[in-house]
């Protein structure tokens, strides 16, 4: 699993899961393609395949290619559709791959090895491959296919342990390769193809991984065993190391966002670390060395003299991470996290630099998330926006970006909601959602949101109702149905600034309450909008009071105050003895979701509101705007017959009735007519937004 990324600093966010591959086998590597929906694998039953997204939303082989041994090692060069593929017998393979995907030739097999390919990097300016293996073995060959002896390598170079990963600085053909003894072989591959090594990068006490080259920073990151990331500026006069440390298990994966200039970090344990690259941080102190502690003077254990002097038994040595000296435990017994020096986990600091710490010191700046996954590999796409991870349950899982946002609404109450972002950044179609009656975005609208934008390819925007939620607004909880359709213009403006188009093809949906909602801001907002899905919708605020005596009671006892009583009621109860709503509100509500925010509380001038809400008399001046209406053929919250009587009599054409099984709620995720109506939603935007 991957964690959807966030452009926030210090937070963190649930990842969105777009799908997944049960593979029956041990996957060795995996690579995302970037052209299509799709992954390359290669597999412990001696197969490469490509797996594809189909129109099911399920991915499937689309080949499977059969090796003479298990194929360890992948890099696709995606615009010459080139796959390097090195096996556990030494051997590499060159593959072209067909447009369609569908199909994969042998172009070239290299020799030169006899043991597991441990990584391969293939460099298209100047036509070379470069390869380690377990014997200690670096190999370079030319892939240029006029080149009589390609097969063999041209270029050789023994390392002094077994080499883990690779990567090129292409402009000036450095080589980076991370080796298992923690060291990073820094060599320059001359005009003849031949090694010529520079003094190697220190600084790693595990095997080294992971690498990664930025051709723009002229950094180059590394991931070891020992949980640390280094950021090695090597553009500097001097040479710059900065560590980032907040993983507590071995790195599987390094990536970066040059765009959004963002770190990407995978442990093992499953740890997603997401490092914001435009910050500048401090280069990682260096640890000094006594036989003392610098500040108090006690000796350490193996200061003989000085203990003897001293009459003192000797302390352990630790070391502040802020000035680097050497001191005891009580010279240093605070604990705080240091992110401008890398770290992002609490850690030793001296008494001296604690007098002198600054509150912004101590600043969360990378944001993680716990998958509860063990993880052995992860990639990840910026033109897309989707996280592969690998898991040692031999589950390959994508995940999409969802972001977090906020914007202004009516009164200039603070909206907040999410923006689901498909993997494609040439969408041009965007759709909006909210809740009905005190329903947050948390209630279902996630499931619909991510079907949206992964199967329809659209950005979504779903956001909590001022005054509920994670939205602000006061009162609290007090459900006024006009400032909620005003919102939905703001929505639209912030959608708009935000993808830089006026003339994004927007949808707008809504379900029960808000499905009223879409009736009254279509009709404001004729220009606007291209297409409606109302789903069990608000027909009548005066009919469905009628059905509801304690409502009636409470409206009243409050004429001599209406709009004006502030005062909170409940909702819905377990008994319903003083409600009017049905239970399977109250099992909606309370037990199905059971959301820590929603509170079982609305003010009493809410009811006034709804009793004068009337948008069925918006549908008439609807059209041409396409509407869809969804409608739960035994509905006693909204009224079925009063739905369909509104869609007969007073809605034009273009339109479309879908009725389907069950009552008010059933047409919510993991109900019986979900799938329905989610489908019929789907295609109808479908249809009109593209």
């Amino acid at each position: 699993m991957a964690a959807a990324i966030d452009e926030g600093v210090g937070k963190v966010r649930r990842p969105e899961l777009l799908n997944k591959i049960d593979v029956e086998v041990g996957i060795n590597d995996a690579l995302l393609l970037t052209s299509e929906d799709g992954i390359l694998t290669a597999l412990d039953d001696r197969t490469l395949r490509i797996w594809l997204r189909r129109q099911t939303g399920k991915y499937w082989p689309s080949v499977c290619h059969t090796l003479e041994s298990s194929p360890t090692a992948l890099y696709y060069y995606e615009p010459s559709r080139r796959l390097f593929c090195g096996c556990d017998s030494g051997l590499i393979h060159e593959f072209i791959v067909a447009d369609d995907f569908n199909k994969i030739t042998l172009e070239c097999t290299y020799f030169g090895h006899q043991i597991r390919i441990q990584a391969v990097y293939f460099s298209y300016r100047h036509e070379l491959l470069l390869t380690v293996c377990r014997e200690k073995k670096l190999n370079c060959y030319s892939t240029n296919p006029t080149d009589d002896d390609r097969k063999n390598a041209c270029g050789s170079y023994t390392l002094a342990s077994m080499g883990m990963s690779i990567t090129m600085d292409e402009t000036f053909r450095q080589c980076f390769i991370g080796d298992s003894t923690g060291n990073i072989n820094f060599l320059k591959l001359n005009a003849n193809n031949r090694f010529e090594p520079n003094k190697p990068l220190s600084g790693h006490t595990g095997s080294v991984q992971n690498l990664l080259w930025d051709p723009d920073t002229k950094w180059l990151y590394s991931g070891s065993f020992d949980t640390a990331v280094i950021v090695w500026d090597l553009a500097a006069p001097q040479g710059v190391a900065v560590e980032l440390n907040g993983h507590s298990d071995r790195l599987v994966g390094i990536s970066y966002d040059n765009l959004r200039k963002l770190l990407l970090t995978c442990s093992a344990d499953g740890h997603i670390g997401v490092w914001p690259m435009n910050v500048k941080r401090n280069e990682t102190t260096i640890w000094l060395e006594n036989d003392s502690c610098q500040i108090c003077r006690m000796p350490f254990f193996w200061n003989i003299r000085e203990m003897w002097t001293q009459k003192q038994i000797g302390l352990r040595q630790h070391h502040c991470r802020k000035c680097g000296r050497a001191v005891c435990d009580k010279c240093a017994q605070t604990r705080k996290a240091l992110p401008l020096l890398g770290y992002e986990t609490v850690q030793r600091i001296c008494d001296d630099c604690i007098k002198t710490l600054r509150n912004d010191e101590t600043v969360p700046l990378a944001s993680f998330y716990d998958l509860r996954q063990g993880t052995i590999k992860m990639d990840y796409r910026q033109g897309k926006k989707v996280m592969m991870s690998i898991g040692t349950d031999r589950t390959i899982k994508m995940n999409f970006r969802r972001e977090n946002i906020e914007f202004f609404g009516k009164d200039n109450a603070i909206l907040r909601g999410w923006l689901y972002c498909p993997s494609s950044s040439s969408s041009q179609s965007a759709i909006i959602m909210t809740h009905g009656f005190s329903g947050l975005k948390e209630m279902g609208l996630d499931e619909f949101a991510r079907i949206f934008c992964c199967d329809g390819n659209f950005y979504v925007l779903v956001y909590d109702h001022q005054t509920f939620g994670s939205s602000d607004g006061q009162p609290r909880h007090d459900i006024n149905p006009y400032s909620q359709i005003d919102d939905y213009s703001y929505a639209m403006n912030y959608l708009e600034n935000r993808l830089n188009n006026k003339n994004i093809s927007i949808g707008i949906w809504g379900t029960s309450y808000s499905g009223g909602h879409v009736f009254v801001v279509g009709k404001r907002e004729k220009q606007r909008i291209k297409c409606i899905v109302s789903q069990v919708p608000t027909i009548s605020g005066k009919n469905n009071l009628a059905r509801r005596p304690q409502w009636q009671k409470i409206l009243a006892e409050d004429q001599h105050c209406l709009y004006e009583n502030r005062e909170y009621i409940p909702i819905v109860n377990q008994t319903n003895e003083n409600m009017d709503l049905s239970n399977s509100f109250y099992h909606f509500f309370v037990d199905k979701y059971n959301c820590n925010e929603w509170i079982n509380h609305m003010t009493r001038r809410s009811i006034h509101l709804y009793s004068q809400y009337e948008p069925w008399k918006s549908l008439t001046d609807l059209s041409p705007i396409p509407l869809l209406m969804i409608v739960a053929k035994h509905d006693t919250i909204t009224s079925t017959e009063d739905q369909i009587d509104a869609y007969e009599k007073q809605v034009l054409e273009p339109k479309r009735l879908v009725l389907v099984e069950g009552g008010h709620f059933s047409v919510y995720p993991n109900e019986q007519s979900f799938d329905i109506v989610v489908k019929e939603a789907l295609d109808w935007f479908i249809k009109y937004l593209k």
